[in-house]
This record gives structure tokens, C-alpha cells and sequence, in this order.
């Protein structure tokens, strides 16, 4: 324990703990007060944060650049008015730092995409296959694209929508069947629909519907799948367009096989399901009516 100024604390700029993160502000005076320095350890987004941390009646605070930094965000300071703001690029929040899995059918050349140290900006990236890396290097973000030139003869493009990437190579194949290939967020298994399944496991095969809301990554007509009252053999759901308040569909599906479901509208006009890999479903219409090329993928949020 040792003493500590929390007027020169906050003049550095401070961001207190959890994910609405208070700032605390001062008006001119010095206050001294009882602290305990260094003993919480901040992680956003599977990384640390650097900088001192200070506990202080059971709240933490950090640097607000160091959490910046770690988001994404530019900061400023206004030290007339004792205010810190942060403002998030549009274009560096659509990016992650997280482990990302492919979805693409066939034998593709890496089994996972990690993202890490991401700025409004860039982030780098490296494509693992049994925990050896591939390919790394930094990529260069233009709104939802990232381009980064590996070589003169052989570079990578990323799309983002959500938590869904894809990744087409420029040159000759090295990773993807096609030149491209799409990789979504790993996420836990629901142990709720998966009683066998131990707390905090990570699958990559799912063959269970879950109650839930999925986020869509592949349409501007539609933004969410709500799954609600899953049964043994039917559940019902609703697909919510991109303005967050009409329902582009909805019925009660059902439970064919394993991840295999589907709701019959008319004779000629089905929606089926299709949970594949971590928790990844896709809605395909037997005719076009309501999504491009018929189909559509949600994936957890």
C-alpha cells in the first residue's frame, strides 16, 4: 500500500475498469488518498493492457491511452475541463483481436486466423496450421478491407462482416482451394444445449440449434437470426433486417436431423438449416426470394 495523487493520476488521463468504463473527474485541489498500484490485470480482447493500474475502493483505473491503444482508439485531452475522450474508427472496430476458424469446405492449407494488435489502421495477422505459423504479416484496413502485400508475387485481401472473414489470396494459391476461403470467431460450446460437453470447452463441429441471436455476415437485407423455444425437434426463429426492427422471415423450423432443419412455407418455398461449425448456421431458400444467391450465413454473436 503505499500513497498516491489522484489529482496527477487522473491529469494522465484515467479509465476505470469493466466494459462501461467510468472516468472520474476532478476539479482543482489535490486529493490524497489510499491506493494499492499494479495489483489488477486488465485483458481486452485476449490481450494485456500495459500501463499502471490503481485500485481504489474496489474500482479499478488504467491509463486511458494504454486502453485506446488496445481498442483502437484515437484520445485526447482537454486539461481546462479535466476530460478525456476516446473516439473509435469506424473502420478499425469491425476488426478483432481474436481466433478465427475456417468455414470453407475442403482441405485448406490452415486451421486458424488470429488477429492481434489492431489500430484504426492496421492490425497483424497469422494463418496457423497445428500451432505453426504459415504466413504472418501487417494489414492495411480501408474500411471493411484489409490488403496486405506479402511478397511481390504473392499478397492476401480481407473482408470483414461481423465476426465473419474472408480471405482471398493475390498471386499464386498457397492456403485456400479457389484462391479464398472464410473464417468466422471460435467460440465456446454452449454447455447449456451440450450437457456432455465440460465448462469453457472450444469445439469446432456443432450439431445442435441453440436459442440465441446470430449475426449475419454475408447480406445487407438481413442482420440477425433469433432462435427462441428449441425443442428435440423444433424451434422457432425470426430474421431481423439490417434496420434492427423488421422481420425479413419467421416460422417454426423443423429439427430434421442433426444441425439439419427446415420450414416448409409452400409446396415450392422452403427455408433449411444448417449448423455447422462453431455455431455457424446457414439458411438456404429453395427458391430466391429474400437473400442473395438463396443463401445466407449467421454466426454466433
Amino acid at each position: 500500500m503505499k500513497k498516491f495523487s489522484l489529482k496527477s493520476f487522473i491529469t494522465g488521463a484515467v479509465l476505470a475498469s469493466a466494459l462501461m468504463i467510468p472516468v472520474m473527474s476532478l476539479a482543482a485541489g489535490t486529493q490524497t488518498v489510499e491506493a494499492v498500484l499494479g495489483k489488477i490485470k486488465l485483458i481486452i480482447n485476449g490481450s494485456t493492457v500495459s500501463g499502471e493500474t490503481l485500485l481504489y475502493n474496489g474500482t479499478t483505473y488504467v491509463p486511458v491511452r494504454s486502453v485506446a491503444d488496445a481498442i483502437g482508439a484515437d484520445v485526447s485531452y482537454d486539461a481546462g475541463t479535466y476530460t478525456a475522450t476516446l473516439k473509435t474508427s469506424s473502420s478499425s472496430t469491425y476488426w478483432a483481436n481474436k481466433v478465427y476458424i475456417p468455414v470453407t469446405e475442403g482441405d485448406i492449407g490452415t486451421d486458424k486466423l488470429v488477429i492481434s494488435n489492431v489500430t484504426p489502421s492496421d492490425f497483424n495477422f497469422e494463418f496457423l496450421s497445428d500451432n505453426n505459423v504459415i504466413i504472418k504479416g501487417t494489414a492495411n484496413i480501408s474500411d471493411n478491407y484489409a490488403v496486405c502485400n506479402v511478397s511481390d508475387i504473392y499478397g492476401l485481401t480481407f473482408e470483414i462482416h461481423g465476426d465473419e472473414i474472408t480471405v482471398a489470396e493475390t498471386g499464386k494459391s498457397q492456403l485456400f482451394p479457389g484462391t479464398s476461403a472464410t473464417f468466422v470467431h471460435k467460440t465456446a460450446m454452449n454447455t447449456a444445449s451440450n450437457p456432455s460437453a465440460s465448462a469453457g470447452t472450444e469445439e469446432n463441429t456443432y450439431t445442435d440449434f441453440k436459442a440465441g441471436n446470430y449475426s449475419s455476415g454475408s447480406s445487407a437485407s438481413a442482420k440477425t437470426l433469433i432462435i427462441t423455444e428449441v425443442t428435440a425437434s423444433t424451434f422457432k426463429y425470426q430474421v431481423i433486417a439490417a434496420n434492427g426492427t423488421d422481420v425479413v422471415t419467421e416460422g417454426t423450423a423443423t429439427i430434421t436431423s442433426k444441425g439439419k432443419a427446415e420450414c416448409k412455407f409452400a409446396d415450392n418455398y422452403t427455408i433449411s438449416f444448417t449448423n455447422s461449425k462453431n455455431n455457424v448456421i446457414e439458411l438456404k431458400e429453395s427458391t430466391q426470394k429474400l437473400f442473395p444467391s438463396g443463401k445466407i450465413t449467421f454466426y454466433t454473436i
